[in-house]
């Protein structure tokens, strides 16, 4: 059959034509194996039928440049993903190492193994050289791995001084900090608890600083000898904490007042007032002051007067009062408050926002009485919302709540028709708060799309685009650039002199230029396709985000129906939007089929609705449905549906289904079931006899120690098993051991009772195709398995320690110790010293040995038994490579890989599409 004559070649029209037609042939050969059950021949053409898809990949074709701004995405939404990318093929390898900035967000991940975590931080502090640095650190390591404490990443991370621009640390070591200088860092989160002297801050050491935010307890103080030739950096936001023991921190806000234009004033401390001190911010525009409960105004430590002021928050707890803590709000254009603010004293507010958390009657009265009362107070004002937490914080019981909501709104509306009333279980950040700066993080995601696509129009009487929604030609590019340049001459050297206002519009015209020229807008719609798909994995709302940015991708992701096929239900959020959400879905994925993922319940997160209203929405679209995870299953609605195209089914919590629930009539097309949590399989007292399953691919279920119907579903699926999964194999009533055929099983996992012995098994396995076994047996390991029929089996991975002799073939072997001893390695060990012939293709051993609580030994003993076991199994097998990971990667063929019921996962998206140089057989992410 036809076949490329270079597979790393772009193909030619012509190739795709001749690559098209091969494909279908490959898939006709295809279903006539599969429907001669010839397995080695499915996995052959299955394979070149990918590789042939592959190959014709439209996002192959795409130039490098685009590749870069498509990887600098992925490191947006996955700090790991330049190392996955790496690892793909030889070309994206090449581009990856080439875009500097992917690699240099550092984001350490606390869960993941020390000696990862060090060697992942210094590959991209060299494959990020010379660009600046954005490093986060979390606040401790030592809850993950006992071993080690965060200093040496500190360490690591600061001595890169003179490259970081943006720093997010906590537990800092403030000697590591003291000789060093930080010529380029922009922005700085220190957190924890310590105390900082105010010289630390001066600007020969932080000459660049803009935003510095003090977290946790830091406080500012002034030595005893305090230095009088401090000068500190021209902040643009502070984020502080007040000190009922010293006055600098006030010193350090009144030194920063010309420059700021974002504060915030963390638990102002009433048991000791400093003087008031009066101070006058020029450029301030957010302002956010969390006080202590009954903190009356006039115990401010300072007096803010603030001419620029649009965005005002107050986080006062307790029942709210009518005051405020800042009383300059003329110029406020957004108050958050707790607080019930005077509206005469606001009279540019457009909107307002009261952040109940016990909302009643007579505390919404306080604000309608004032718009009742005082119908000229404040004529700009459009939109009002009443922050109601949906879950157990509100104490209401929901019909008080509804029947409270109703009456609000329907006072408002009669004292102003044109304002809106909303009630809010979530809270968007405001322009200029830390949460929309994102202090030491990277670009939020909807900020990705909103920058790139977004098109406001330009401005300045220098150059612009004829038609913003034009993708430029090269005349274009050329002088969008030199633009573009003159733009950031004039903001760099004039930026003084200018006013605020106009500062932002500069910025605003240089972002909107570069978004405009951005390469990915250059992109033809069948690779826009594909890269929103892939977002789609990612994030499962981004199809939402992405038809909100502009004309073009609206029509785009309106077009790519697959992009709405994936329904996965967040019961974090509110219950409306929910529904509304999956509706949208289900109407624009039409005719595709749907993946739908319902969690186990919802009732937590809102206390108004059950989660069988989204399960009857779901099951509603039963002819479509070919993936479906759900638990708490209204058993009574399945009951009298059929799904036609359904493949992949996921139960859970605790029920017990009858076996005729899956004859094959119901569902023709599954291939892969799982009954997880405790659903049981039972037979009813009235069962028919005309039962037949589904030639199941895949199959997870339960034991029942009360009903043997599980072992007939087994049976009855065995000749078409490539997985099982048996769970809590129970002892408390054994039935007669069945044996059972299974002529094309490659993967099989047994997790029986800690004490339980093999003979207590309900089903005698044959497996002539084994390769891949797990028993999770708890407790001490023992020298035998549950499962013995273990001669084609090349990976094992085990609590008990196996006999080798019984495992010829042998490759991988992993041992899970949660407990590890000398005596229990021991068992091991002397079988490879004893029978140097048994597994002669034994090739790695691992030893599981987890970091946290689980481990009762100390780690000074741990370390000496890890290299006795080291060194013992090298001198009895010299090739054999031993391994401790902390750790375990999915084994071929088992849910994990399969995924049933859940989208791609992120590295197999990559491997899926676009490896062209090599096949995995195992998917594995690790640092080389």
């Amino acid at each position: 059959m036809w076949s490329p004559a270079d597979p790393s070649d772009i193909p030619a029209p012509q190739d795709v034509i001749l690559a098209k037609e091969a494909i279908s042939k490959l898939e006709i050969a295809l279903k006539a194996a599969e429907d001669a059950l010839e397995r080695v021949q499915v996995d052959a053409l299955t394979r070149e039928i990918e590789t042939r898809r592959a190959w014709l990949a439209p996002i192959r074709r795409l130039p490098v440049e685009i590749l870069s701004d498509i990887f600098i995405f992925c490191r947006d939404l996955d700090y790991f993903s330049p190392l996955t990318i790496s690892k793909v093929n030889r070309m994206w390898r090449q581009v990856i190492l080439s875009t500097l900035h992917a690699w240099s967000t550092i984001h350490v991940n606390s869960e993941r193994p020390y000696r990862h975590v060090v060697k992942c931080m210094l590959t991209y502090i060299e494959r990020s050289d010379p660009c600046f640095l954005h490093v986060f650190l979390p606040e401790r390591y030592r809850a993950y791995d006992p071993y080690h404490s965060l200093e040496d990443l500190e360490r690591l991370g600061l001595s890169q001084a003179s490259r970081l621009q943006s720093l997010s640390i906590s537990v800092v070591p403030l000697r590591t900090f003291s000789p060093a200088t930080f010529p380029n860092l922009t922005r700085l989160l220190l957190g924890e608890r310590m105390e900082i002297d105010i010289s630390f801050f001066d600007s020969s050491r932080f000459p660049q600083l803009r935003i510095l935010v003090l977290a946790g307890e830091i406080l500012v103080v002034a030595s005893p000898r305090p230095s009088t030739n401090i000068t500190f950096p021209r902040l643009q936001f502070l984020g502080i904490n007040d000190s009922d023991q010293d006055s600098s921190w006030i010193t350090l806000v009144q030194q920063c007042s010309t420059t700021l234009q974002g504060l915030s004033v963390y638990y102002m401390d009433e048991d000791r007032v400093f003087p008031e001190t009066t101070i006058y911010f020029p450029k301030l525009e957010y302002l956010m002051i969390w006080p202590h409960l009954d903190e009356p105004p006039h115990f401010r430590s300072i007096d803010a007067v603030t001419p620029s002021l649009r965005y005002y928050v107050e986080r006062r707890f307790g029942s709210p009062k009518r005051f405020t803590t800042h009383t300059d709000l003329k110029t406020v254009i957004h108050l958050r408050v707790r607080a019930i603010p005077s509206l005469e004293e606001c009279p540019s507010l457009h909107t307002l926002q009261i952040m109940f958390e016990w909302p009643s009657r007579s505390s919404c009265s306080l604000l309608v009485q004032q718009l009742e009362h005082h119908r000229d107070a404040c004529p700009s004002l459009s939109h009002i919302e009443f922050y109601t937490p949906g879950d157990e914080r509100c104490q209401l019981d929901p019909s008080e709540l509804m029947s409270l909501k109703s009456w609000v709104e329907e006072r408002i509306k009669e004292a102003r028709p044109h304002v809106t009333v909303s009630f809010p279980t979530e809270l968007n950040p405001l322009p200029g708060s830390l949460e929309d700066i994102m202090c030491g993080f990277s670009m939020p995601y909807y900020a990705f799309w909103k920058h790139l696509g977004g098109m406001p129009s330009f401005a300045s009487a220098m150059w612009s685009p004829t038609d913003p929604n034009c993708i430029p030609s090269p005349q274009d590019i050329i002088m969008g650039k030199e633009a573009i340049s003159k733009l950031e001459i004039t903001l760099k050297t004039a930026e003084d002199a200018l006013e605020r206002v106009q500062v932002d519009a500069l910025t605003r015209e240089i972002e909107t230029l570069r978004a405009w020229l951005a390469p990915i807008r250059r992109l033809p719609v069948e690779i826009l396709s594909d890269i929103f798909l892939f977002s789609r994995d990612l994030d499962h709302f981004s199809p939402l985000t992405i038809s909100h940015v502009n004309r073009m991708w609206r029509q785009v992701i309106l077009s790519t129906l697959h992009a709405w096929s994936t329904i996965h239900v967040n019961s974090n959020r509110p219950y409306q939007r929910v529904v509304k959400y999956m509706s949208t879905y289900i109407e624009r994925s039409d005719p595709c089929f749907l993946h739908v993922f319902l969690p186990e319940r919802c009732r937590c997160y809102d206390p108004y609705h059950t989660l069988e209203d989204l399960e009857r929405l779901g099951l509603s679209q039963s002819s479509r449905l070919q993936s479906l995870s759900m638990s708490a299953v209204p058993l009574g609605t399945l009951s009298c549906t059929t799904f036609p195209n359904l493949t992949r089914l996921f139960l859970g919590d605790r029920m017990e289904i009858d076996i005729s629930f899956f004859d094959s009539s119901r569902f023709p097309q599954l291939r892969i079931l799982v009954l997880a949590g405790e659903v049981r399989v039972v037979t009813s007292p009235r069962a028919s006899t005309n039962v037949t399953s589904p030639p199941l691919q895949f199959l997870g279920i339960n034991d029942s120690g009360q009903d043997s119907s599980w072992i007939t579903l087994v049976q009855q699926c065995s000749t078409t098993l490539q997985g099982l999964s048996v769970s809590y194999i129970d002892e408390d009533r054994v039935f007669p051991e069945t044996k059972i055929h299974f002529p094309k099983l490659e993967y099989l996992v047994i997790r029986p009772h800690e004490d339980e012995l093999f003979h207590l098994r309900s089903i005698d396995a044959v497996t002539p195709s084994l390769r891949y076994y797990v028993e999770e047996r708890y407790g001490s390991p023992k020298l035998f398995t549950t499962h013995t029929d273990l001669k084609t089996v090349i990976h094992l991975r085990v609590r008990a320690i196996p006999s080798l002799e019984e495992c010829p073939s042998l490759q991988t072997l992993q041992i899970l110790f949660e407990w590890p001893s000398r005596s229990s390695c021991s068992l091991l060990v002397q079988q490879l010293e004893h029978h140097r012939d048994a597994c002669p293709s034994l090739s790695h051993i691992e030893f599981y040995t987890p970091g946290d609580e689980r481990s009762p030994l100390d780690p000074c003993e741990v370390m000496p038994l890890i290299s006795w076991v080291e060194k013992r199994i090298k001198k009895a097998r010299p090739h054999v490579t031993v391994s401790f990971p902390r750790m375990l990667n999915f084994l071929p063929g088992s849910l994990d890989d399969i995924m049933c019921g859940f989208p791609m996962p992120y590295g197999a998206f990559w491997m899926r599409e676009y490896d062209m140089d090599f096949v995995f057989t195992q998917y594995r992410i690790e640092l080389e």
